[in-house]
């Protein structure tokens, strides 16, 4: 070995023995021995890798790249959620009645047809007479520390600074971030308050009304009216809460239209 490793175990540790030769590769290689040297595995032939992604191989291993909304773990060697492990709520024949199911990440969300509406329990389809709206304000749980506002199949909740409300507890809370739960965001709120056009990406209730949409989560808790005053205090503490001095972020809120 010590003459000719370099020619009979090319990439390797040769180590001499009593009948000759031993060429120890790499872990990710193997030792071919016609060609007299290392040669690197292919894990990608392995169609078990890289689950909801694409392998690409690599001298010595892999890693993977991962379709959204999967992403890869800390080694990079397989397609993980982000998020804990969704389970598949539209699997349940009692959400949605008389209505089309969305699964989303963590959760999901209603379409009714008309002349179906979504039901104020936001979890079925009904017709308009069956459709009677709820005083949401009348319930002590929600909107605490704040001035509740009845609306037609929701509710607004007033919060005075420094408070803002967060619509994960339905309360207000001095920081937002506290309950910074993420679900989907609709661009679009249709007749009969049902949400629709969610975006690829799930947002706090927050992020979802000052830059995206006009609804939140599965249950379509509707975003203030711009130019309202809730709007303004919920966008002024999402700024001031969530940006941290980022100058990006601040710049794209600054340009954007509410209208």
């Amino acid at each position: 070995c010590s003459l000719f490793a370099e020619e009979i175990c090319k990439k390797g540790r040769c180590e001499n023995t009593l009948r000759g030769y031993e060429c120890y590769c790499q872990q990710g290689f193997y030792y071919d021995s016609n060609l007299l040297e290392c040669i690197d595995v292919n894990e990608c032939h392995d169609e078990s890798l890289c689950v909801n992604g694409q392998c690409v191989n690599t001298e010595g291993g892999f890693y993977c790249i991962c379709n959204w909304p999967w992403t890869p773990d800390s080694n990079k060697k397989k397609c993980v959620m982000a998020t804990i492990a969704d389970m598949n709520e539209c699997n349940n024949p009692e959400n949605c009645k008389n209505g089309l199911c969305v699964n989303t990440v963590g959760s999901y969300y209603c379409i009714c047809s008309p002349p179906w509406t979504l039901a104020v329990d936001r979890n079925s389809c009904v017709t308009p007479e069956e459709q009677a709206d709820v005083n949401e304000c009348q319930d002590p749980s929600y909107c605490k520390n704040g001035r509740c506002e009845n609306t037609p199949g929701s509710f607004h909740c007033f919060c005075d600074p420094p408070l803002t409300f967060s619509a994960a507890l339905k309360q207000c809370v001095y920081d937002d971030r506290t309950a910074a739960h993420k679900d989907v965001c609709f661009v679009q709120v249709d007749v009969g308050l049902i949400c629709s056009r969610p975006i690829e990406v799930v947002v706090t209730y927050s992020e979802c009304c000052c830059h995206y949409g006009r609804g939140w989560g599965p249950e379509c808790n509707t975003c203030p009216p711009r130019n309202s005053e809730m709007f303004s205090r919920l966008c002024e503490m999402h700024l001031e809460t969530e940006s941290d001095g980022d100058q990006d972020f601040q710049a794209a809120f600054s340009n954007y239209n509410p209208g």
